[in-house]
């Protein structure tokens, strides 16, 4: 895997202010190639950041319109009608495509996602999946790859949709169906919810931990871990210890398997909890890669816990908004990712 660019020191503080604001309006293709165009005034190393830029927005679009016309030729194979809906630009930040679907139950097409490895913790043949689909009318599911590629289904809403539940489910079982829910005991875990699945893409890892500063004595605890990947690398690559905590069951379980193939589980240990049930005192160094929503509740319950010489690091495109200030923040930039990248101390 190449080595992503990374900016080492900030030559002109500028570029980097630049390119952050760039990211968080989603705009940094352009703003790189027009800072590009005074490139006989940038410092050296600042412009070959700006073209790392530019380029790595171009790759993610080609990498993100073949990905949707892979999945629409593969849904089509199974007989479920689609279009690719193009970006005005070929040049994108995100690994995001999006695909409209003919009708209004997107059922089949999840269902196949699913086998195709894309990640969707909901099961369609519920209750709670029928009213989902019925009242809504998209959905973005992500595939645990390289690039963490997700895939926006869009379908027509229904105008009826509880008359359309009360034709599938009648009144009898759905009565009976929410008599046995009322039922149920809590769940064991009272999760915090970070959102839709998202995963660091590994063309960032090498950047984040330069930037983490992470040495083999750290321990590094990843909130929302997902399948595990951010510990693995950083195990692999810097000999540093890490609890995962993830919510979901089903994806511990995959970290678990990952780590157990990576021969790495006695570094490693993937704790099925909320995020709130973690007291920090094991970590030098909380990883998170979760919607600033999340980020505006974790950091500040997490930076009390944290020993005087550890650190928070996340990393997102949008603007932080309301979450306390970092002490530092830097654009990252990898050969087919990027990302701006926060520490709080």
């Amino acid at each position: 895997m190449t080595r992503p660019a990374i900016h080492p020191r900030a030559h002109d503080a500028a570029i980097d202010d630049a390119l952050r604001a760039a990211i968080h309006d989603d705009r940094l293709y352009e703003v790189a190639e027009t800072l590009l165009a005074a490139a006989g005034r940038l410092h050296p190393d600042d412009a070959l950041l700006v073209d790392a830029a530019r380029r790595a927005c171009l790759r993610i679009g080609e990498q993100s319109l073949a990905l949707a016309h892979s999945v629409a030729d593969g849904l089509r194979d199974a007989s479920i009608p689609c279009a690719v809906e193009v970006a005005e630009s070929r040049a994108l930040q995100y690994h995001l495509c999006t695909l409209s679907l003919a009708g209004d139950d997107p059922t089949g097409a999840v269902d196949w996602l699913k086998s195709a490895g894309f990640w969707c913790p909901a099961s369609t043949d519920t209750l709670h999946w029928e009213s989902f689909r019925l009242r809504n009318s998209e959905l973005t599911m992500c595939r645990l790859d390289d690039a963490s590629s997700c895939l926006r289904l869009r379908w027509q809403a229904s105008r009826k949709a509880g008359r359309a539940l009360a034709l599938r489910y009648p009144l009898k079982a759905l009565r009976s169906l929410l008599r046995r829910v009322r039922q149920r005991p809590p769940p064991a875990i009272d999760t915090v919810s970070l959102g839709e699945l998202r995963g660091t893409p590994r063309a960032l890892m090498p950047a984040l931990f330069e930037f983490a500063a992470l040495r083999p004595e750290d321990v590094v605890v990843d909130i929302g871990c997902g399948d595990g990947r951010v510990l693995i690398e950083a195990a692999r690559r810097v000999g540093c210890r890490g609890i995962g905590i993830e919510a979901q069951a089903g994806l511990c379980a995959v970290a678990r398997e990952r780590i157990s193939e990576a021969g790495l589980g006695d570094r490693i240990q993937i704790r099925h909890d909320d995020s709130r049930g973690f007291d920090g005192s094991e970590a030098t160094v909380i990883f998170l890669f979760v919607p600033v929503r999340a980020l505006s509740i974790l950091v500040p319950e997490m930076l009390p816990k944290l020993a005087p010489s550890g650190r928070i690091i996340a990393h997102e495109q949008v603007a932080l908004g309301e979450v306390v200030a970092p002490d530092r923040s830097a654009p990252l930039i990898g050969d087919c990712a990027l990302t701006v990248a926060h520490l709080w101390r």
